[in-house]
């Protein structure tokens, strides 16, 4: 975390990277991939606006429905 700090990159968007890409790696070089100085600050802008856009309605009256969960 404190060498994210350091390479100028929100902690709490670095782990949200993180989280979401580490399924799809299998080799060293993708984990490298992972490490603050090789994460492009573009896609985390991206991936903020896209977790972001997905904020409850609070004038739904009606329960929400998540398909394919168990």
């Amino acid at each position: 975390m404190e060498t994210a700090k350091a390479n100028g990159i929100n902690v709490h968007d670095y782990i949200w990277h993180i989280l979401s890409e580490v399924p799809e790696y299998k080799t060293d070089e993708d984990f490298d991939r992972l490490l603050p100085w090789n994460v492009d600050n573009d896609s985390l802008m991206r991936m903020r606006n896209t977790r972001d856009s997905g904020k409850p309605d609070p004038t739904r009256a009606e329960p929400y429905v998540f398909r394919g969960v168990r």
